[in-house]
């Protein structure tokens, strides 16, 4: 693994970016990992993906990091939109990792095909 970049958003007041980040700490900490980075986004999810730092992200990671998200719904604002986006970061050999669905993560043998599944 080279780096690990966690990629925390909230979109309403009822969201909390300082817990997000914590979550993704214990876990990192959890795994001996150290996060390089936090992008942090504090907007609405129907902003644009420059808004939301997806551009940045993806610009940031490079072949075999790991993308560290507390749920799959913190990284688009419709399940097409990030179906695109986890598949373009497979396609890149970015590990994802989803601290509250594990199930999802692609460290593991059933992500991907789970992924797939909730893309048809």
């Amino acid at each position: 693994m080279q780096k690990v970049i966690g990629y925390i958003r909230v979109s309403s007041d009822k969201q909390d970016l300082e817990k997000q980040k914590h979550l993704l700490w214990e876990y990192a900490q959890s795994r001996q990992w150290l996060i390089h980075e936090f992008i942090r986004v504090e907007i609405s999810s129907k902003k644009s993906l420059r808004e939301r730092r997806i551009e940045e992200l993806l610009l940031k990671l490079e072949d075999r990091d790991t993308l560290l998200v507390a749920e799959l719904s913190r990284l688009g604002r419709n399940m097409l939109e990030t179906l695109i986006l986890v598949n373009e970061l497979i396609q890149r050999n970015i590990q994802l990792v989803f601290v509250r669905q594990p199930e999802l993560s692609t460290d593991g043998p059933h992500g991907q095909l789970l992924l797939a599944i909730y893309g048809h």
